[in-house]
């Protein structure tokens, strides 16, 4: 059975001023065609992603995902400060910084084998976020089922 576990764990952190290119220029040389050039999660955060399939020998296959997020308060809007130390200030910064959004995110989905060009998916999720925003707030629960039917018709040209 382990032979057909799959297991990826990627963490990702990403410094307060990535995007920042002193107060007259900000974030304008770090883009493409208006938009922002980098990760999804954008400046001054962090995150550990963590995803596990096993497939059984019917066809069968169980995911199972987790991410936890850091994100902090400072946004492409932010000032850069001018009178920062030697070496931009990295090492002296904390990163996420502010009040900072905690999100945790877990799931699991079901998959079956195909049966006549008919895929069934089912799964459950569950999301906790705490400071939304960037404001003191307490944590919001989120739960949400998933039933996903995908058929695939044979198509000959």
């Amino acid at each position: 059975p382990v032979e057909r576990l799959d297991v990826g764990v990627e963490y990702t952190r990403i410094h307060r001023w990535t995007y920042s290119y002193y107060n007259n220029f900000r974030f304008q040389r770090s883009t493409n065609r208006g938009s922002v050039i980098g990760h999804f999660m954008g400046q001054d955060g962090d995150a550990v992603f963590v995803d596990a399939i096993w497939e059984s020998v019917g066809g069968y296959r169980l995911t199972g995902l987790f991410s936890h997020r850091r994100e902090g308060d400072t946004t492409l809007d932010t000032p850069y400060p001018k009178d920062t130390p030697t070496n931009f200030g990295y090492r002296y910064e904390k990163v996420p910084h502010g009040i900072v959004e905690l999100t945790t995110t877990g799931g699991t989905l079901i998959e079956t084998p195909p049966w006549r060009g008919l895929y069934v998916t089912a799964g459950v999720f569950a999301q906790s976020v705490t400071n939304r925003g960037n404001t003191h707030t307490a944590s919001d629960l989120d739960l949400q089922a998933r039933l996903e039917l995908d058929w695939h018709l044979p198509v000959a040209f």
